[in-house]
């Protein structure tokens, strides 16, 4: 097995066992990866570990009776999509204009979208999942859910996409990459009178 598959073994054990978030970000690397790299033997044998300790952790809790905690906060409410949506991409501005969104995807598209594809998919995947998680719940998910997670919610897909960026980043990209600088000069820092 090579190196890189036993990295995504132990990302995917680690995530599926922090929590509903982490086990979705698993599944959100599982899918990606099945859809980009098409490798489903080699797949098996990465998610192999997380299934059996996310199965231990699973079988613990549910003796405990906390197994609730994994059921999530209710059905799916359809009918809150019209507020969900709007107020997630609101939260995912970061009162930046989504400036933290855009300078990315501008990297993105001027690099090569092919050694993107990866991290792209699991974004795109794990606001999905941000979305799906928010149409849970018998009240009004705007209210105050999105407002108080969103913003630490959200980190994850964008990390996905600056990691994106990062792999876009070639030799001969159009992305210019700056010169070296020399370092700037010691200067004497003014004095408190």
């Amino acid at each position: 097995m090579h190196v890189q598959w036993i990295l995504v073994a132990i990302g995917v054990a680690g995530a599926a066992l922090t929590k509903v978030e982490g086990c979705a970000f698993a599944a959100a690397v599982v899918v990606a990866l099945l859809m980009v790299r098409r490798k489903p033997l080699l797949l098996m044998a990465a998610v192999l570990p997380a299934a059996l300790l996310l199965a231990a952790w699973l079988a613990v809790i549910a003796h405990a009776g906390m197994l609730d905690a994994y059921e999530g906060s209710g059905a799916l409410h359809l009918r809150y999509v019209w507020r969900v949506v709007p107020e997630t991409l609101r939260m995912a501005s970061y009162q930046a204009g989504w400036i933290p969104w855009i300078a990315p995807l501008i990297v993105i598209a001027l690099g090569d979208l092919r050694r993107a594809v990866l991290p792209l998919t699991m974004a795109a995947l794990t606001f999905g999942a941000t979305i799906f998680f928010y149409l849970h719940g018998e009240e009004d998910p705007t209210s105050f859910w999105i407002r108080s997670s969103a913003p630490r919610v959200l980190l994850t897909p964008l990390l996905m996409l600056l990691i994106a960026a990062a792999a876009a980043l070639r030799e001969g990209s159009k992305v210019r990459r700056l010169p070296p600088s020399s370092p700037a000069p010691d200067l004497p820092l003014p004095r408190p009178e």
